[in-house]
Order: C-alpha cells, then structure tokens, then sequence
C-alpha cells in the first residue's frame, strides 16, 4: 500500500503566505489611514478603499481554500497512516510466517458446506467460512484456492427461491468445477417443486456423477421429481 498525493493539490504555503501579503505593501498611506479610522477625502481614496475591501475578500477566500485543501491532504494522509499500521500489525502477526502446509492445515479446520439458499424468501446466496479465508491477503487467498478439498462440499435449498441469476450460477460453476478441481464432492439438495429455471443448476451439480462421494436429496413432497433429473440409471 503506497500513499500517493496528487501533485496538482500541493500548495507551496511560503508562496501563498506571500502572495497573500503583497496587498498591504501597495498602499501603505491608505492602509495607514484606515487603521486610524480616517475618513477617505476624495472619490479616488473612497475607490481605492472599496478596491482594497474586495481585494481583501478574495484573498480571505483564497486563504481558506488552501486551509481546506490542506485539512483535506493531512485527513488523507492520517488514513492512509491507519491503514499502513493496521498493514504492518497484519504483516508482523505470527500466523503469516507459517509455512503453507501448516496453514493449510489451519485451514482445514474452518471448512463448511458452501451453501446455496434463500432463507425468508430472500435473494438467493452462495456462503460458506472459506470464502473469509480467500479475502484476508494475496497469499491466503492463492493457498485457499489452491485446495481443492475446502470446495467439495455443497449444499443447495431452493425451496424459497426459485430464480438463478446468470451470476449466481456462474460463480457456482467456478467453485464446483475450477476450485474443486476433480476433487470428489459430498452434495445435499433440498427442494419444494422442480421449475425450469431451476434446471440450469442441476446440470452444475449432477452432470458429473463420478465425482459424487455423498448424495443427500430431500424434499417437501413425496413424489422425488429431483430423481428423475440424476444422471444414473
């Protein structure tokens, strides 16, 4: 992780300061008068004090401008240091000088079902502890993906959900067939009533029966139609 500032936001502040306080050295007799509260005599000392009042008002503006950019870059750079700490704290925690095959046993320790499942009716999700493990770092994420019997076990339930995004189904493919490799896997399928969109998910799971180690089918209705779409005969 690098903190980078934009260069086009720097501020040069002996530049600003300077240019800020070019003003008073322009007129020094009217500045003079005003801060004894004379009176302007003429029409040109009445102007130029009217000009001085804008000018002033622009610098102001320009003064709090770069005070803003600048309370902006130190809250920048005041995160990016909170995340270079946490990065630190990360990098120096003992676990990260485990060799692989010890983390990989770890690893082995947080692996459960990947489920597929709408709890309450709701969108239809994939979850599962393993997919925590492939978000920490880049290299628990290559050790996560690497082994394939942390994907060999699935569980889908679509009795309150019965649309497959192009999504979803594309991620499911992955973690079944790419992260799983061709690892033997344990599958449980829950289901209500068989619908066309559910087919595409099937032929996901089921088109590869020589990988099934465990096959759970379970249903709310006693006529199985699930049965008739296995791959076995």
């Amino acid at each position: 992780m690098t903190c980078v500032t934009s260069p086009g936001t720097l501020f040069d502040i002996d530049k600003v300061i300077a240019e800020l306080g070019a003003g008073e050295a322009e007129d020094p007799q009217l500045l003079q008068r005003s801060r004894i509260n004379a009176i302007p005599e003429s029409a040109t000392e009445r102007l130029q004090m009217s000009l001085a009042i804008d000018e002033a008002a622009l610098e102001l503006e320009s003064c709090n401008k770069a005070i803003n950019e600048l309370k902006n870059r130190l809250a920048r750079l005041k995160k990016c240091r909170r995340n270079l700490i946490r990065r630190k704290g990360s990098l120096l925690s003992p676990i990260q000088t485990l060799p692989p095959e010890v983390l990989r046993l770890v690893f082995s320790y947080v692996k459960r079902p990947i489920e597929a499942s709408s709890p309450e009716s709701r969108r239809i999700r994939i979850r599962s502890p393993v997919f925590g493990l492939t978000w920490v770092c880049a290299h628990w994420r290559a050790i996560g993906l690497s082994e394939r019997h942390l994907w060999d076990d699935y569980m889908v339930d679509w009795r309150s959900y019965r649309q497959f995004t192009p999504i979803f189904r594309a991620f499911l493919k992955e973690c079944f067939e790419v992260r799983a490799q061709k690892a033997p896997v344990d599958l449980e399928l829950v289901s209500s009533i068989l619908t066309p969109a559910v087919t595409p998910v099937l032929d996901i799971v089921l088109k590869s029966p020589q990988r099934w180690r465990n096959i759970i089918i379970r249903s709310d209705n006693s006529n199985y139609a699930l049965l008739d779409h296995l791959p076995v005969t």
